[in-house]
């Protein structure tokens, strides 16, 4: 007699991409109804090494800083923005200093741009 155990969890996220990190071996991201990808948590951030970046922006540049950036995350410390953003190109301001891509911004990448529309 065989046993199969299987366990499946499907969890619809916006916001908790750090739970999804945790409890995922694989992942599928879908985007307007439609499968855009299957796959490991590994497989999905390395699409961005080398494009997630940390700049220190002064908080009067903010405004100017944030038109000209795809940025996953902001965190104010005193008169300086800690801002996580992503670009292809290594040539930016403020101190850049690359960081391992995350699950979320992976989201954010896909998510943001429209060219994942189907």
């Amino acid at each position: 007699m065989i046993l199969f155990s299987c366990m499946i969890i499907i969890m619809i996220s916006a916001f908790a991409v750090p739970d999804v990190e945790y409890i995922s071996k694989e992942i599928i991201l879908l985007k307007e109804g439609v499968m855009i990808y299957k796959d490991t948590q590994k497989h999905l951030t390395k699409m961005l090494e080398g494009k997630v970046f940390e700049c220190h922006v002064p908080v009067d540049k903010l405004h100017e800083f944030e038109k000209d950036h795809n940025i996953v995350s902001m965190v104010k410390e005193k008169d300086i923005v800690k801002a996580r953003i992503i670009s292809g190109s290594r040539e930016l301001a403020f101190d850049a200093q690359e960081v391992a891509p995350s699950l979320e911004d992976v989201y954010i990448y896909i998510y943001k741009d429209p060219s994942y529309v189907q």
